[in-house]
């Protein structure tokens, strides 16, 4: 497997230097591919905590708010996704996978926001045309919340 080939590689660089981030980075991305929960959130951890390479420490954040995602440990994956976009706002995929944890934790206004922010960067980007999919599928959920709220305290004004 060309996974276990190239974990093999960056082991043998962290044996060298155990704090390069890119070596930290693509580990625990490969770690998070192949389900290895444990060690991709420690390589990750890390190289989101170096200062060396920003880059490196933008795309930890982001790989861990996937790892998180992945677990449905949604409160971490939005943190982990909100760091990331801090240090590089126009990555478009964790704008996406911001808004798709936003709706697993039914903050459906938040996701379409974060849906809209996606679309805004890139119009033509696969993620854009998935965050318009999905803010298509969210809308009509946010009109019928705000038709059964507003129902049911017109229903409790008649009780009184």
């Amino acid at each position: 497997d060309q996974y276990d080939n190239a974990m093999m590689h960056l082991q043998k660089v962290l044996v060298i230097e155990p704090d390069n981030p890119f070596a930290l980075n693509n580990l625990g991305y490969i770690c998070y591919k192949k389900g290895i929960w444990g060690e991709a959130i420690e390589h990750l951890g890390k190289a989101a905590k170096q200062t060396k390479d920003r880059m490196a420490s933008l795309y930890a954040n982001y790989y861990l708010g996937l790892v998180y995602y992945e677990r449905s440990m949604l409160g971490d994956a939005v943190r982990f996704f909100k760091k990331a976009l801090k240090l590089g706002p126009n990555l478009q995929e964790a704008y996406y996978y911001l808004g798709l944890a936003e709706v697993k934790r039914f903050e459906f206004k938040d996701a379409i926001g974060y849906f809209e922010k996606c679309v805004l960067i890139d119009r033509r980007s696969k993620y854009s045309k998935l965050s318009k999919s999905e803010c298509d599928k969210i809308r009509p959920l946010i009109d019928t919340r705000k038709k059964l709220k507003d129902l049911s305290s017109r229903q409790s004004d008649e009780d009184e």
